[in-house]
């Protein structure tokens, strides 16, 4: 319980506090590159300290050192002489001059003009991102690449806001100074008030100096709100720093105070649609690290990157002046707001509900594994009956025995019948001692159990046959298998006897049968040899028989042309020529019938071997008879078979014999052999042609002896050659059949069952 809770504990505490040491993102890898800070005045100044501190923290969290961002505070607000100038624009060209650049940071404007005016070198060619800063006319033509961050004071937001709260208003006081640029935004702020315009006054301080500007938000009329614009100059003349104004005005103030910047808020302002200086520094140091990084490029000579203003509310200063906050944007951030009760008690209330949700999970876990328990007692239950029934109902004798106790625990009706004698007397009087001494089937049955008792129990299943006598007397022979059972409280072991007197008669008389067909097929193999040897003797004898007469007939007719030819006419000699090559085809049949019968009674011996080169050399052998044709022979190169070389030999000389022989009316005989696959994924090779073709519908007919499919007159041959080819193949195991169409050529195709 303990454990677990401690567990419980640690689960809670990461869902509260977090996991702790979780590694960041790793950042992009910036090599050696270098960034340059300037900024026009000295340390300190409220804003711009923000502004550098959003730049810096990004930049290293984006990978640079503090080694690689070098930062210059130039000071010339109160240094403006021209010497300093000079002096200080020396100091610089000397300590960057041969330090190259990658970018340069560069906040407001005298910062801005000194850097182009006399750091031209310095800088290079390095992009320069510019804030709170104008641009002089034609900056961009000489090549150089700028950024300008826009800041534009969101005067119409803030206006909005200062209403949304307070909509009671009737003056709107506005916090101006003297310069130029103060009155062009004084004059901004006068324009956005137009939908007011009637019943809210407007009211500001150009024409104050800073002594009146304090007395006046202090004591303001009633029902009037203050909006601090950019002060830079009193009414006096005196510089003026535009942040401490706004919170030297937001302490002192009569009335809710309203502000630009970040700064203020927390310090006396209400708030309202500020810039956040921060992250206008975050937002260009991003951008720096996608341009040093190659994620971003600058195209045009001045890029723009707009600044966006964030609606923030000091909450203590709305409850102060009893401002109305329902109608304010939902995205609105808000500071010193008094946490809920839920935010107070988050923690504890959580690590008590985590708490009780374990201890729901563990009476959970508790009545599962109750359940889980009956229903296992349930199956076992189950389980036993099912055991009872498949012990009841097989076929053979079955005893469960245990060697410990040595004690049948349980057994079957057939144990009952097979040694004569209840399960009860079993049960009483243990198996091995029982029928060592009054059975001599159960005397058999235990001492084939007691040699092999500890190779059952290690594991290893017993199978034997023992001679035993039944209950009536009778001597049957049994199997016996004997296996051990899982148990947890002692070992068992399951015995089962199977009667087998009549299975080992039938296999004696099987065994008989197998041997007297063995007897008889001996006697009809040799009488098989003796008929084939007898056969071969009568062909050879038939042969000489038919070649006798035949030599004497071509030898008759070659005299008669030879010692006559003057007295026979042409018809004569015709004749006499015609009988010659009848004589010879006869010759060449009685050749192939030979041939074809000695190919039943030859041994294969298969090899693997080059069917490639096999097929060049029967053509080679073609073209050296027939010097006179020309052609197209493409043989696939590395194929292989599995067969017997010489039959092999007598195939491809069938079968490209026949593709020579038949492509001879072609202009353009092709012939072509390979290796290809049937449509079952087999292994087949192939001899083509684009010669005379035949009837598909014939194609049976090829491979049976003496067919043939074009006249003698036009393709000489005796029609044996084919069918001596699938005699060759099928005694392979093999198979052979041809497709083709009339005029269009065949293929020939056979496959092996040999090694692939």
């Amino acid at each position: 319980m303990g454990k677990r809770f401690s567990v419980i504990r640690r689960i809670v505490l990461v869902l509260l506090l977090g996991w702790p040491g979780l590694p960041l993102p790793a950042q992009a890898e910036l090599g050696a590159r270098r960034v340059l800070v300037l900024t026009s005045y000295g340390d300190g100044r409220p804003g711009v300290e923000d502004l550098l501190q959003g730049f810096m923290t990004t930049l290293s969290q984006g990978g640079l050192s503090v080694e690689q961002v070098f930062t210059e505070n130039l000071d010339l607000e109160r240094a403006h002489d021209a010497a300093f100038r000079r002096s200080l624009a020396q100091t610089l060209r000397i300590k960057y001059g041969r330090l190259p650049m990658d970018l340069v940071y560069v906040v407001e404007q005298p910062a801005l003009d000194f850097t182009l005016q006399e750091l031209p070198a310095v800088t290079r060619e390095a992009p320069i991102v510019l804030v709170r800063a104008v641009l002089p006319v034609g900056a961009g033509r000489a090549g150089r690449r700028f950024v300008r961050q826009l800041i534009s004071y969101d005067l119409d937001g803030t206006l909005h806001r200062a209403m949304d709260l307070f909509p009671g208003t009737r003056k709107v006081l506005f916090v101006a100074g003297s310069t130029e640029s103060d009155r062009a935004i004084l004059a901004q702020a006068l324009r956005v008030m137009d939908p007011w315009k009637g019943r809210v006054a407007c009211e500001d301080t150009a024409a104050l100096t800073l002594e009146q500007i304090k007395a006046r938000v202090r004591q303001p009329d009633p029902g009037t709100v203050i909006v601090v614009l950019p002060v830079n100059r009193d009414a006096a003349g005196r510089t003026l720093v535009q942040m401490e104004t706004a919170i030297l005005v937001a302490a002192t103030a009569g009335a809710p105070v309203f502000t630009l910047w970040d700064n203020p808020v927390g310090k006396g302002a209400v708030g309202g649609s500020i810039t956040n200086f921060t992250d206008v520094g975050r937002q260009a140091a991003k951008f720096a690290l996608d341009l040093m990084a190659g994620r971003a490029a600058l195209a045009a000579p001045v890029t723009d990157l707009p600044a966006r203003s964030t609606a923030k509310f000091d909450w203590a200063q709305i409850e102060r002046w009893r401002g109305d906050p329902a109608g304010l944007p939902r995205d609105s951030v808000f500071i010193n707001r008094p946490a809920t009760l839920w935010q107070q008690y988050r923690r504890p209330v959580i690590a008590a509900a985590l708490f009780l949700l374990a201890q729901t999970l563990l009476i959970a876990l508790l009545l599962l594994q109750r359940r889980l328990r009956s229903l296992a007692q349930e199956r076992l239950r189950e389980s036993e009956e099912r055991f009872r029934i498949l012990l009841e109902q097989a076929p053979e004798a079955i005893i469960v025995y245990d060697p410990v106790a040595n004690q049948v625990v349980d057994a079957n009706a057939n144990a009952e019948r097979l040694f004569g004698v209840s399960r009860e007397q079993l049960r009483r009087s243990g198996f091995l001692p029982f029928y060592a001494a009054e059975q001599p089937g159960g005397r058999e049955a235990a001492e084939l159990l007691a040699e092999s008792m500890g190779r059952i129990l290690a594991g290893t299943p017993l199978l034997g046959e023992r001679a035993i006598h039944s209950a009536d007397g009778r001597e049957l022979l049994c199997e016996i298998r004997a296996v051990g059972l899982p148990s947890g409280r002692q070992p068992l072991i399951r015995a089962s006897f199977i009667d087998i007197t009549e299975r080992k008669a039938a296999e004696a008389e099987v065994l008989r049968l197998n041997e007297e067909l063995e007897q008889r097929v001996q006697d009809r193999t040799a009488k098989l040899e003796a008929a084939g040897k007898e056969m071969e003797a009568f062909s050879y004898s038939v042969s000489h028989d038919l070649r006798a007469p035949l030599r004497s007939i071509d030898g008759f007719s070659q005299a008669l042309l030879e010692d006559h030819l003057e007295q026979l006419d042409e018809a004569g000699r015709h004749h006499l020529a015609r009988i010659r090559r009848g004589v010879q085809r006869m010759g060449q049949i009685i050749d192939d019938l030979l041939r074809l019968s000695r190919l039943d009674r030859a041994g294969l011996s298969p090899e693997e071997m080059d069917f490639s080169a096999l097929c060049r050399k029967v053509v080679d052998e073609l073209a050296g008879a027939d010097p006179g044709r020309r052609v197209e022979v493409a043989i696939q190169p590395g194929v292989t078979l599995f067969a017997d070389r010489t039959l092999m030999q007598v195939v491809l000389e069938n079968l490209i014999g026949n593709a020579w022989k038949f492509t001879r009316l072609r202009p353009d005989p092709r012939l072509g052999m390979g290796e290809t696959a049937t449509a079952q994924g087999e292994r087949a090779w192939f001899i083509r042609d684009n010669g005379a073709g035949f009837d598909p519908a014939h194609a049976g007919k090829l491979f049976e002896p003496f067919q043939r499919l074009h006249p003698e007159a036009e393709f000489e041959g005796t029609g044996i050659g084919l069918a001596i080819v699938q005699r060759i193949i099928r005694r392979h195991g093999g198979r052979v059949w041809a497709e083709a169409e009339p005029g269009a050529g065949a293929t020939f195709c056979f496959t092996l069952p040999g090694r692939h």
